[in-house]
C-alpha cells in the first residue's frame, strides 16, 4: 500500500494522492466484514487477494479525481465540477469495476477441493471492489468537497494546441517518459500501416507461442498447473485395523529406503510427530505420511503421491 500512495503522489500531488489512497484501507475493511458475513477466513489466499487487488482499488478514484480538477479548470464552482465530474465518468467506472471482478468470477466454476481453495480469490477481489465502487462514486466526491483543491487555475490556452498538449505533463519527474510517450503515439498515428501489421504480427506469434506449447507439439512454453519441484511428498499407505503406531512406524521406515539412498537413522525413542494418522472405528486404518525431503534426506519419490498397501 505505500508503494502505491507513493506512486500516486508523485504521479497526481500530495493532496490528489491522499483523497485517491483513502479508499484503499477503507475497501479492505468492508471486504473484510463481507468476508465474516459470509463465513471467509483472513488466511494466506485472502491476504494474497489483497495484494492482487490493491492497485486496481485506486483506478475508479483516479478517473473521477481527474476529471473532477478538469471541470475545475473549466471554471465551473467547486460543488458543479464535482457533480459534473463525477457523473460523466460513473458508466465507464462502473462498467471497469465489473469487467475486472468478471475476470476473476471463472475460478468459482471449479469444483472439488481444489475450487474450495482458489474460491477465496475472486469473492476476496469482488468484494474489494464492489467497496471501492461504492467509496468512489459517493464517498470520495465528499471528501474532495471538504479537501480537495478549493479552485484550480484555467488551463492556458496553449495547453490545448497542437503544439504543446497538456505541458503541465512534459515537466517534473515523468517529463522524460512523457516525451518519449507521446513520440511513440504520433510515430503510430502517422505510420498506421505498419503498426497495425507489427502488432498482428505479435499477437499471432504469440497465440502460436501458446498453442504449440498446450498441445505438446513444440515445448517452447512448460505449462504445469502446479510446478513440478516440490519439497513435499505425499505417500499413502493402507494398513489392517488395529496396527499400532509403533508397527506403522517400522512400515513407514522400510518404505523409507525406496525413493532415497539414505535411510532414516531409527531413534532411541520412537519419533511419531512426523507421522500424521487418520483412525476409524470401522475399516482400515490410514496412514498419511509426509516426507521432508530436504529437511529430513528421506524418501524422495519423483512420481505423483501413491497408494501402497503394507502389511501387518
Amino acid at each position: 500500500m505505500g508503494l502505491v500512495v507513493l506512486v500516486l503522489w508523485l504521479t497526481l500531488g500530495f493532496r490528489n494522492a491522499m483523497l485517491t489512497a483513502i479508499g484503499i484501507p477503507f475497501s479492505f475493511l468492508c471486504a473484510i466484514a463481507i468476508m465474516k458475513l459470509t463465513g471467509l477466513t483472513i488466511n494466506t489466499i485472502s491476504i494474497f487477494s489483497f495484494v492482487l487487488v490493491t492497485g486496481i482499488l485506486v483506478d475508479d478514484a483516479v478517473i473521477i479525481v481527474e476529471n473532477t480538477f478538469r471541470h475545475m479548470q473549466m471554471g465551473k464552482s467547486r460543488r458543479r465540477a464535482i457533480i459534473d465530474g463525477t457523473s460523466e465518468v460513473m458508466l465507464p467506472v462502473i462498467s471497469s469495476a465489473l469487467t475486472t471482478a468478471l475476470a476473476f468470477i471463472p475460478m468459482l466454476i471449479m469444483t472439488g477441493s481444489t475450487g474450495d481453495f482458489f474460491s477465496i480469490i475472486p469473492k476476496t477481489v469482488s468484494y474489494a471492489l464492489a467497496a471501492s465502487l461504492l467509496e468512489a462514486l459517493f464517498i470520495l466526491p465528499i471528501h474532495i468537497f471538504d479537501w480537495g483543491p478549493r479552485s484550480a487555475a484555467a488551463a492556458p490556452p496553449e495547453a490545448h494546441s497542437e503544439e504543446a498538449p497538456y505541458a503541465y505533463l512534459q515537466h517534473g519527474i515523468f517529463g522524460y517518459f512523457w516525451g518519449v510517450y507521446r513520440r511513440m503515439v504520433i510515430w503510430v498515428l502517422d505510420h498506421k500501416t505498419i503498426a497495425f501489421i507489427g502488432i498482428n504480427a505479435a499477437f499471432v506469434s504469440a497465440l502460436a507461442l501458446l498453442v504449440l506449447s498446450m498441445f505438446g507439439i513444440a515445448p517452447l512454453i512448460k505449462v504445469k498447473f502446479f510446478p513440478g519441484n516440490y519439497f513435499r511428498y505425499h505417500v499413502t499407505m493402507q494398513t489392517t485395523a488395529g496396527t499400532s503406531l509403533e508397527r506403522t512406524d517400522i512400515i513407514v521406515r522400510d518404505v523409507c529406503p525406496w525413493g532415497s539412498s539414505k535411510p532414516i537413522p531409527p531413534p532411541a525413542t520412537p519419533d511419531f510427530s512426523k507421522i500424521r494418522t487418520t483412525c476409524a472405528t470401522m475399516g482400515p486404518t490410514t496412514v498419511r505420511w509426509w516426507s521432508l525431503c530436504r529437511k529430513n534426506g528421506c524418501a524422495i519419490f519423483p512420481t505423483t503421491p501413491a497408494t501402497i498397501p503394507c502389511n501387518t
